[in-house]
């Protein structure tokens, strides 16, 4: 598969699959919301994707990809130590959350995660950051094989 086969399969079509289904779930109740808040969301949808799969996914001559998700991956791991919202597993959440006056501040993203269950596991949050982890490592052995 070539580079844009695997972004439609495995990022941009369940990116959009699962923003509409946040988007039924938790619409957006502020009428007055900025007009970049849709796409902040959109783009947190992809992201999500990408923190998930994008690892294992794309092959190592891919190096772009595989160091922007090397980048993530550590923002991600920092983020939830100095996050003081330990339920929200990205920053975006919590923009998008107030932006939209969403009550429920713990909420999850719909995403891939929360249609398979994960999310709902007492141990959600150590499954959530061993895959995030190991999505960090499968990154970081790929561009090792090609230095």
């Amino acid at each position: 598969m070539n580079l844009i086969q695997l972004y439609s399969v495995f990022i941009i079509v369940p990116g959009l699959f699962f923003y509409w289904l946040d988007k039924q779930k938790y619409a957006c109740t502020n009428p007055n919301h900025p007009a970049h808040t849709n796409v902040v969301h959109l783009l947190h949808q992809f992201f999500a994707q990408m923190a998930y799969v994008g690892s294992f996914v794309f092959p190592s001559k891919y190096t772009s990809i595989h160091l922007f998700l090397i980048v993530s991956h550590v923002f991600i791991i920092l983020q939830y130590m100095f996050n003081q919202n330990k339920q929200q597993s990205c920053i975006l959440m919590t923009l998008y959350n107030n932006e939209c006056e969403i009550e429920d501040k713990d909420r999850y993203l719909v995403d891939l995660l929360h249609v398979t269950g994960i999310k709902q596991l007492p141990c959600y949050h150590t499954l959530y950051y061993s895959l995030i982890f190991a999505g960090l490592v499968v990154s970081v052995i790929k561009l090792k094989k090609l230095i």
